[in-house]
């Protein structure tokens, strides 16, 4: 099995190379197309659905440990639910 001869070569950038592919036999839909972006909407929603979620690390919680840890702000039928 032969490896293919690839050369580095500085003037092609990422973008040059994700816009330029193809399908087999296929017409180009511009699915790859990263600059510009084609369907500016899509970064619209996706920002959106960005802020429709939190990790755990982006959230204080020193509150919350405190009323888990408290005998008397959370009772034992609601630390088992969680």
């Amino acid at each position: 099995m032969s490896k293919a001869n690839i050369e580095f070569n500085p003037e092609i950038t990422n973008n040059d190379i994700v816009n330029n592919r193809r399908i087999i036999n296929g017409k180009d839909d511009g699915l790859m197309q990263v600059s510009p972006l084609k369907h500016p909407f899509a970064n619209d929603i996706y920002q959106i659905m960005i802020k429709n979620t939190w990790v755990p690390q982006e959230i204080p919680m020193g509150k919350d440990i405190e009323m888990w840890e408290s005998a008397d702000q959370i009772t034992s039928n609601e630390k088992r639910v969680f």
